[in-house]
């Protein structure tokens, strides 16, 4: 058949009159790869709009960020970010959702994996942490200088997400103290292991530059070979004897250390 001899065509596929059962059929197809596609497209313009409001909130403040800020970064009129989100609150709320909403229950995943050994979820667990910092260093920086903006609801909301989070990384460290395998961490209050090795990532949004310098992987490396270096062997190092890495990972944390007294 051609167009142009009274049949109806929709992407090649030839379709008849409404009274015809296959139309209806074609013609629920086509509404639903509309809806589709402005879901897609949705989706689309609410990533632009977290990813502009996560670089003002974290390098401006969450305060004296306007919505007509972000809505100018993305193109936008300031009524028609409501169509996407209720509130400026709402919008702080997913910012810093972001980095958690993937990463909790892949960790629990890994943390309830009896194919892996203790050690193995923990090189896991360490290597997603470092991965998604540098990808959402942004984000995570609002969360650790804006989350006393969030109504005391959401605060405390957010609060049990990000203890569920430090609860699964804690339990991994428990895993890897009860395995007779492996001296790693023997001894050591596991607490205080955790919030090492998350503070230590935690540094990466104020020294890691994605433009230059180290990749994540090659940083994940690094801090995986530092935590997991033989405790009695011979961990002492010169700054002249570390590699590009370890060096670069020394300036960052030294630019945040206090300058001794004279």
């Amino acid at each position: 058949m051609t167009p142009g001899t009274g049949e109806i065509f929709f992407l090649d596929i030839p379709f008849f009159p409404f009274n015809h059962q296959p139309n209806g059929r074609l013609i629920i197809k086509v509404w639903e790869g509309v809806s589709l596609v402005k879901k897609l497209k949705t989706e689309n313009m609410e990533e632009k709009i977290l990813s502009a409001a996560s670089q003002l909130f974290s390098q401006k403040g969450y305060n004296p960020t306007s919505l007509n800020e972000i809505a100018a970064q993305v193109g936008l009129h300031k009524t028609t970010l409501f169509h996407y989100f209720k509130s400026k609150e709402e919008l702080l709320m997913r910012v810093m959702d972001e980095s958690l909403r993937d990463h909790i229950p892949v960790l629990k995943r890994l943390l309830d994996d009896a194919n892996l050994t203790p050690e193995e979820k923990f090189r896991l667990a360490l290597k997603r942490q470092i991965l998604v910092t540098c990808k959402y260093k942004e984000h995570i920086n609002v969360y650790l200088t804006e989350a006393k903006s969030l109504s005391q609801k959401k605060r405390e909301r957010y609060k049990r997400q990000r203890k569920q989070y430090e609860t699964y990384f804690e339990e991994i460290i428990r895993q890897i103290q009860r395995e007779k395998k492996t001296h790693l961490f023997k001894g050591l209050n596991p607490k205080i292991v955790k919030l090492g090795i998350l503070g230590m990532c935690n540094w990466l949004i104020k020294w890691y530059d994605e433009s230059g310098g180290s990749t994540p992987q090659e940083i994940y490396e690094t801090l995986y070979s530092l935590l997991t270096r033989n405790p009695c062997g011979n961990s002492e190092a010169k700054s002249s004897d570390l590699n590009g890495v370890e060096a670069e990972i020394l300036h960052g944390l030294q630019n945040f250390l206090p300058t001794p007294r004279s």
